[in-house]
């Protein structure tokens, strides 16, 4: 039961990390895409 609890917890966290990860490649991809343009204009 403690085995299976953990099991979910963790399950939980990597979700949330996977949310978290995407929200903040949502963040940061415009200013790669920003300073990628600007590198091409150079």
């Amino acid at each position: 039961m403690i085995l299976g609890h953990g099991y979910f917890s963790s399950l939980k966290n990597r979700e949330l990390l996977m949310q978290a990860s995407f929200i903040l490649l949502r963040g940061i991809a415009p200013y790669f895409e920003h300073s990628r343009s600007t590198w091409d204009v150079q």
